[in-house]
């Protein structure tokens, strides 16, 4: 209160927008899809309500330091009647009267960027403008701040939100906000623009209050990508590729394992296709986890979602008193002839190679239904680089059987030389194990 009080004699316009938001962020635009993005982190509640704005197609603004909004809607209107970035902020900044407290970003869809950090900007403050992005920081710690942002945005591969998540991590790691830390956001709009507002959205996540904010924000960035897979899976259902969809929802289950509730979609989804085979070992781990889903089931079927099929339903209902009936067991299958044996204790044995060595690994049932297999393994060696690992080499965690029969990978190292690995399969209620020296 006492700043904004300060701010009102320095200034004579009627500022109401005024809050000291000091902070770090980047804008961003991807010459490859066109994305545009906008990441932020502050000691300040709710930063993603304030700081970042962007419009699929035109541009992206960030406006901080003591924050007036306008610069984010009206920089995009700016941008979006052909003004390049910096003759709209250049316009802008002339008629503020507050210039000397602001710091503003923006980068338009032709990766035209501009910055501005005012001399009354608390220290250290400052910003870098780099080919398709800025970073600027007030506030901080250091003067190495938004540096470190730049060097970690040009050297990160991947989507435009990872790059931009790995600048806002280094800004932390070279001391960040002074101050301490709070809230984050991170915005990201599509490189084809639809003129519709909400399916131009690529990405939108805000952490407003927490004591971790960009491990939080990391957190719920890996959360929307394992949705994203679950859509994606979604739409292959609909053109029905089983196969395609079924990745797609493995991908956000490994993603989001917490949550059942995202396998169990895919399973309806399964279920609903005619698919009950492929559905029924989905909703056995489902229903372990969260019996109320097993509940929810049958009002489903009201809602359109599932058939009013009564066999149907007690299939799905009744697949937790399902029982193997016959045996199981595990074998290792060496297809691609490496130096391999048998021995009397029905242990195997592997010679180490210069590269690693794989093996199929299959679990064989009398059951001709599609079930699930899962694969463990017990282990102790460490990488070249002395990190220690004791569940490598399996390469599937889970598998679900065709015809009796459940596959999946394994990989040797040569660091597993003169080691001994353990796989463990289990089915059902049945556990069969193996063992491998590696010479």
């Amino acid at each position: 209160m006492v700043i904004i009080m300060l701010l009102g004699c320095l200034f004579s316009s009627n500022n109401s927008n005024i809050r000291p938001v000091s902070t770090y962020s980047i804008v961003a635009y991807d010459e490859n899809t066109g994305e545009l993005g906008v990441a932020v982190q502050s000691h300040w509640f709710s930063v993603g309500s304030l700081v970042p704005w962007a419009k699929a197609g035109v541009g992206a603004v960030a406006t901080q330091s003591f924050v007036k909004v306008e610069y984010g809607p009206e920089g995009l209107v700016a941008m979006e009647q052909g003004k390049p970035a910096n003759l709209v902020l250049d316009e802008l900044i002339k008629k503020d009267e507050g210039r000397a407290v602001r710091q503003v970003a923006m980068i338009d869809v032709k990766g035209n960027v501009a910055a501005h950090t005012g001399e009354k900007c608390i220290y250290a403050a400052g910003h870098f403008i780099g080919k398709n992005y800025a970073v600027q920081a007030n506030l901080m710690e250091k003067e190495t701040v938004w540096s470190a942002m730049a060097d970690a945005f040009e050297n990160t591969s991947g989507h435009i939100s990872e790059r931009m998540m790995a600048s806002l991590e280094a800004a932390e790691d070279e001391g960040g906000d002074i101050r301490g830390k709070q809230s984050a956001s991170m915005l990201v709009v599509s490189g084809e623009p639809t003129g519709i507002p909400w399916e131009d959205i690529v990405m939108d996540i805000r952490v407003d209050d927490h004591t971790e904010p960009l491990k939080e924000l990391r957190r719920l960035i890996r959360i929307h990508k394992a949705y994203q897979h679950a859509n994606m899976g979604d739409k292959f259902m609909e053109d029905k590729k089983i196969d395609e969809a079924m990745l797609q929802y493995e991908k956000a289950t490994s993603l989001y394992p917490k949550n059942p509730e995202l396998p169990y979609w895919s399973a309806v989804t399964l279920a609903s296709t005619g698919n009950i085979d492929a559905a029924l070992p989905i909703f056995l781990d489902v229903f372990s986890k969260s019996p109320k889903l097993k509940d929810l089931t049958p009002r489903l079927v009201i809602s359109g979602l599932l058939p009013d099929n009564q066999e149907l339903i007690e299939r799905i209902m009744n697949v937790d008193v399902m029982k193997p009936t016959d045996r199981f067991y595990i074998e290792l299958v060496n297809e691609r002839n490496h130096e391999f044996e048998k021995d009397d204790m029905g242990d195997y044995h592997i010679k180490a190679g210069k590269t690693q060595r794989i093996f199929k690994l299959i679990g064989i049932t009398d059951s001709q239904e599609m079930e699930r297999i899962d694969w463990e393994t017990k282990n102790a060696f460490s990488w070249n680089d002395g990190i220690h690992t004791s569940d490598y080499p399996i390469l599937g965690s889970k598998t679900y059987t065709k015809n009796g029969v459940g596959e999946t990978m394994i990989g040797i190292p040569p660091e597993m030389e003169g080691g001994a690995v353990t796989i463990y399969g289990f089915y059902f209620d049945q556990i069969d194990s193996l063992k491998i020296f590696v010479h």
